[in-house]
């Protein structure tokens, strides 16, 4: 008989999302090729927690020493954001996909101007949620710059006409 092979999920927070994966995946890539499990992370982010998925798949025992590794990761930088001082929260607003050109801007000019002045991480989902015709625009950060973004994003939608 073959090998059992499980797969488990976690939710991540959306701002740890990218320290996991590492520049050019290779946080996520040696986490794999440690534990020779297969890791993924999806796109979506789950409207309500402001997290993503991250599922493991492989045998039973690799899939502990994924665990392992993705739990360590993290703790390494929840621990780095606390050293910081940096307090972060995760926001969440639905915009009309119909705006969501207005919000990104010529090339990406507004959502990349947004991310710089206010010193957060913005996403915007590609599909909308669910039965409806809204995309979720995630923002996370330190409290006050989340807010001044969010209020950029909606000054975004109202002014959309003046370009």
């Amino acid at each position: 008989s073959g090998i059992a092979l499980t797969t488990h999920r976690l939710l991540v927070e959306d701002m740890l999302v990218s320290g996991l994966i590492g520049r050019a995946g290779n946080v996520i890539g040696g986490i794999r090729k440690q534990s020779g499990c297969s890791v993924k992370i999806e796109d979506f982010i789950d409207e309500e927690s402001c997290k993503r998925e991250v599922s493991i798949y492989g045998p039973s025992k690799d899939v502990d020493i994924a665990k392992e590794l993705i739990q360590a990761r993290l703790d390494t930088l929840r621990q780095r954001y606390q050293d910081e001082g940096k307090e972060i929260v995760t926001k969440h607003l639905l915009v009309a996909n119909e705006y969501i050109g207005a919000v990104i801007g010529q090339r990406g000019s507004n959502i990349t101007k947004i991310r710089n002045e206010c010193d957060c991480q913005v996403r915007i989902a590609r599909q909308p949620q669910p039965g409806t015709n809204n995309r979720a625009v995630v923002v996370s950060g330190n409290p006050a710059e989340v807010d001044r973004a969010i209020a950029m994003v909606q000054e975004s939608i109202e002014n959309r006409y003046e370009e």
